[in-house]
C-alpha cells in the first residue's frame, strides 16, 4: 500500500490543479452511457476538467499501446493552458472498441477521465506528467474519485456482480470470466486515495 506516496501526489497536484473539485454527478453521464454517445462523454468530461481544446474520438479495433483501452497521443509542447493558442489545439481520443462492447459504465467513465488528466498534467508541464499514479489522481481530483473506486475492477457489463453468475449468463455470446483491472493504483489504493481526496477537499472548504 502506496499511502504516503498517494498523500504526497495528491498534496502536490491539489496545489497545481487549485484544489479538490466536487463530485461529478452520475446522471447526464449514465444517460450518455445509456445511449452509447461515447463522444459526448468524452466532451463531458473535458468540460468538467475546464479544457475548451478541441477532443477528436477514434474508435479502433487495433493499433496503440499494448494492453491500454484508450490513449492519446500528445503533443511534445503545448502552447499556455487556456490561451486561444491552446483553445485551438485539436487531439484525439482514441478508445477500443472491443473495450466499449463490454465495460460497465463506470469504467468506461474512469478510462476517459484518466486520458483526460494526461492532457491537463501535459499541458500544465508537470513533472508528473509522465506519472501514471498521478495522472489517476489527477481525474480523481477532478471529481472522479468514485468512478475509479467503482470502476477499477470488472467482468463486463453483462456479469455483475460475478457471484450472481447464472447457466443463462453463461451462455451469453457476452460473457467473458476475466476480471480486468483498470488504472494504476491497486483497488485498495482507490479506496485509500478516494478517502485521502475527500479529507482533503473538507479541509479545503474549512478553510474558505
Amino acid at each position: 500500500m502506496r499511502t504516503e506516496l498517494i498523500k504526497k501526489h495528491v498534496t502536490e497536484l491539489s496545489r497545481i490543479l487549485g484544489g479538490i473539485k466536487p463530485l461529478i454527478p452520475t446522471t447526464e453521464l449514465l444517460r450518455l452511457y445509456e445511449a452509447k454517445k461515447y463522444t459526448d462523454m468524452v466532451r463531458f468530461v473535458r468540460n468538467s476538467m475546464g479544457l475548451y481544446l478541441n477532443i477528436r474520438v477514434g474508435y479502433v479495433n487495433n493499433g496503440g499501446p499494448a494492453n491500454t483501452p484508450a490513449w492519446v497521443n500528445l503533443p511534445n509542447t503545448f502552447p499556455t493552458i487556456g490561451s486561444a493558442a491552446f483553445n485551438n489545439l485539436t487531439l484525439t481520443m482514441y478508445i477500443r472498441k472491443s473495450f466499449l462492447e463490454i465495460a460497465p459504465f463506470e469504467s468506461v467513465v474512469l478510462t476517459m477521465a484518466h486520458e483526460m488528466a494526461h492532457i491537463i498534467l501535459g499541458a500544465l508541464g508537470s513533472s508528473l506528467a509522465t506519472n501514471e499514479e498521478a495522472t489517476d489522481l489527477t481525474a480523481m481530483i477532478f471529481g472522479y474519485s468514485q468512478f475509479f473506486v467503482d470502476g477499477c475492477l470488472y467482468l463486463n457489463r453483462f456479469e455483475s456482480p460475478a457471484t450472481n453468475w447464472s447457466n443463462e449468463s453463461l451462455s451469453s455470446p457476452f460473457f467473458d470470466p476475466t476480471l480486468h483491472e483498470l488504472g494504476y493504483l491497486s483497488p485498495d489504493e482507490m479506496v485509500v486515495a478516494a478517502e485521502i481526496i475527500k479529507r482533503t477537499w473538507i479541509f479545503q472548504t474549512m478553510e474558505i
